[in-house]
């Protein structure tokens, strides 16, 4: 099987998103500064490569972005103007249904956070 220039392009896009997210978590569980800092390093590098990737296809014609439709822009322009707290409210409303609480971006039950239903921390063990 011969891979192109497209499906080449498109394998190291999703690897960079994937290294990107690995390094957000490292970074979100890191215990010193130091290591934060050179995974911040680490991780804003990457971003740098996932953007160089996308400019490319992009110019390719590899990688079609459809423009903000209005009705979505004024969202985000409301979004931007809430406080935090209100934000964070809105999200959990609209992102997290019933028998959900616990659960990851993947709906696997979450990692021992204590009094959130759902997750190894609520049931003590």
């Amino acid at each position: 099987m011969n891979l192109g220039d497209r499906e080449i392009l498109t394998d190291l896009l999703l690897g960079a998103k994937h290294i990107s997210t690995c390094y957000h978590h490292a970074i979100l569980e890191a215990a010193s500064d130091r290591s934060r800092n050179v995974l911040m390093q680490l991780h804003n590098d990457e971003l740098n490569t996932h953007r160089q990737i996308f400019e490319l296809m992009y110019t390719r014609g590899y990688y079609q972005v459809e423009p903000a439709r209005a009705a979505a822009a004024g969202t985000y322009a409301t979004s931007v103007g809430m406080g935090m707290g209100q934000q964070a409210g809105m999200a959990a409303q609209q992102m997290i249904s019933p028998g959900m609480a616990g659960q990851n971006y993947y709906g696997m039950q979450g990692q021992n956070i204590p009094g959130m239903p759902g997750t190894y921390g609520a049931t003590g063990r």
